[in-house]
């Protein structure tokens, strides 16, 4: 195996963990609080939103999951992934 496809498979890997990582701490939050009804990310924001799409960030960030991201979103561009999840924990989005 080469160098670059040794690389890039590290890095499918890495974007695994990371995807499956913030699917568990934004299902945390919306199985701990009744308000949040989505949680919602892409083109590298992400947020939980209420039943009328109002935006709840503020009020139901998680430290967990700011801390993740903050730490390696720039390096790996994990908020640039389309994903929803809903309060009923089903997943939309794409890899």
């Amino acid at each position: 195996m080469n160098a670059k496809t040794e690389i890039e498979q590290n890095i499918d890997k890495i974007h695994k963990i990371g995807r499956a990582e913030i699917i568990r701490l934004a299902r945390k939050v919306l199985r701990k609080h009744d308000k949040p009804q989505i949680f919602t990310m892409a083109m590298g924001v992400y947020t939980f939103e209420d039943e009328n799409g109002d935006n709840m960030y503020v009020q139901y960030c998680n430290k967990e999951l700011d801390d993740f991201l903050c730490c390696l979103d720039n390096q790996f561009g994990f908020t640039g992934w389309p994903l929803r999840i809903t309060k009923d924990l089903q997943i939309d989005g794409s890899y």
